[in-house]
């Protein structure tokens, strides 16, 4: 049957198939990408797979410009949605990943929006990093290793970047993407994986 879990978080959604539970959370205002506690809560109300949708909405200039990031520069040129949002997306794959909760929460799943962002770009970045610096050490694997515990969505705007994706996750780790609401949203979206 479905799994009802009594959570005090909006991000919580109730299972749309018996056995899943979305949790959706946004990467922006500087907090922490999963909280712990969601995490447990989550992982504890399901018998099945958990899926968890790693969304990065139009990142906190306010709190950004307080802590000294200078993001007035992504308020030009759309650049808070072209760059800022799969900027967010990989910074919330290095947190799950180095913050451990990818080990800790096996059956939790992460859809990456953006086709993953920046992440599968820099992962071998994140890799040398975990070579060299002790403090990155603790964690159970190279990232690398990591690129297929996350789904990945077609919105890449790019042939390659989809090519690039199939090569190193798989199909079976892709799913389609739209954008929609957004004005650079796919138009076709079933035409981009139909020619893939």
């Amino acid at each position: 049957g479905e799994v009802g879990v009594d959570l005090p978080h909006p991000e919580v959604r109730p299972p749309r198939e018996p056995g899943h539970l979305e949790v959706g959370h946004e990467t922006a205002e500087g907090q922490e990408v999963v909280a712990e506690d969601r995490a447990q809560a989550a992982e504890e109300g399901g018998d099945g797979r958990l899926v968890a949708l790693v969304e990065g909405l139009q990142p906190d200039l306010e709190g950004a410009v307080e802590r000294g990031a200078a993001p007035e520069r992504l308020e030009r040129f759309y650049l808070t949605n072209l760059l800022g949002n799969p900027f967010e997306t990989a910074v919330a794959a290095a947190h799950l990943i180095f913050g451990g909760v990818l080990d800790r929460f096996p059956r939790l799943e992460f859809v990456l929006p953006h086709a993953g962002g920046a992440f599968p770009w820099l992962v071998g970045r994140l890799r040398r990093g975990w070579e060299k610096r002790q403090d990155l050490r603790p964690l159970s694997a190279d990232p690398l290793s990591y690129l297929r515990r996350f789904y990945y969505d077609t919105i890449g705007y790019s042939a390659d970047v989809l090519d690039y994706l199939l090569r190193h996750v798989g199909a079976d780790r892709i799913m389609m993407g739209s954008d929609y609401c957004f004005p650079i949203a796919y138009e076709q979206p079933v035409a981009i994986v139909s020619t893939h």
